[in-house]
Parts: C-alpha cells; structure tokens; sequence
C-alpha cells in the first residue's frame, strides 16, 4: 500500500522546511504532494527542493486537496497540514489500522506543542469530537483510495472544509 501525503499550502515555507524532511524520514510514504493556493513565498520552492510534486489549485484547503488528490497515486491518501508534525511512527500505526480491511480511515489524536490551558482545552475537545466521529484536517485524516473516490471530495467552504 503505497501512501500519498496532500498537504495544502499557503505561504509555509517555515512550516514546509520542518514537516517535508520529517516526513520524507518516515518508512512507506510513497509521495509528497504540496498543493500551493497562490504563495507569495517560497513555499513552492522550498517544497520542489525538498522533493514534493507540485500542484497549484485555486485558493482554499477543500480544493486545494482535492486537485493534490486527483493527481496523487497512492492506495492510500493522507491529508496533512503544512503545520502539523506528525509522530515518527504514524505511518507504521495507520497500516497496521488498515491491516483490518473494515478499518476505512480515520485520523490521530490532536496534540499541542503548549502547555497553555487553552491549548490542553482544544484537545479534549478534539478527543471528545474524536469519539463522536468528527473529524478535522488538522489531526492528519487518511483513508483509503477506494473511500475517497467513494464519497467524493472536500466541500469548497472557507472554513471547516475538511468537517464535511
């Protein structure tokens, strides 16, 4: 099962130059694509140098993953914001979640680099929201390939596209 990462992007160059090179540290992860939404940056540089595809999409995560989607190849397509750092062993935990073949998809739990009360707030409610079988696109959603071309694509909403 070869895993695509769609990360969509505007203006994270900061953000790429950590999250690509942990990702590209990470067995089984068959491609990177970032899906640039117009960056006055460098962040398509950056993303080519540290060996990304690229594709551009028109403004607003819901269609920028979509096209990255489309053009990915992977059996299974792993939605990640650009400012997300992923644990070393997610790939290895999602296959072995897939290794039960009524496991569709799913996501990991949301943790905060903070010890700020607000930040230990927002993730009980993400776990909480996890239980209820609500899902955002800042927790890494993954599914398969199959399941995608099932259920269609992300809304073109501004916000919460990935909620939908």
């Amino acid at each position: 099962m070869k895993v695509s990462v769609i990360i969509p992007a505007l203006n994270e160059e900061k953000s790429l130059g950590v999250l690509l090179p942990q990702l590209r540290q990470m067995p089984g992860i068959g491609e990177f694509v970032v899906c640039d939404g117009g960056s006055s940056d460098q962040t398509v540089e950056i993303a080519r140098q540290l060996g990304a595809k690229i594709v551009h999409a028109r403004g607003g995560r819901g269609p920028q993953m979509n096209v990255g989607a489309q053009i990915s190849g992977g059996d299974i397509l792993w939605f990640l914001h650009a400012d997300a750092l992923p644990h070393p062993h997610s790939v290895l935990h999602l296959r072995a979640a897939l290794r039960d073949n009524r496991v569709l998809g799913g996501n990991f739990r949301l943790r905060f680099d903070s010890n700020l009360k607000i930040a230990r707030s927002f993730e009980i409610l993400a776990r909480v929201q996890r239980h209820c079988g609500m899902y955002y696109g800042d927790s890494g959603i993954w599914l398969r390939r199959d399941v995608w071309n099932e259920i269609g694509e992300f809304a073109a909403w501004p916000l919460f596209e990935d909620y939908d």
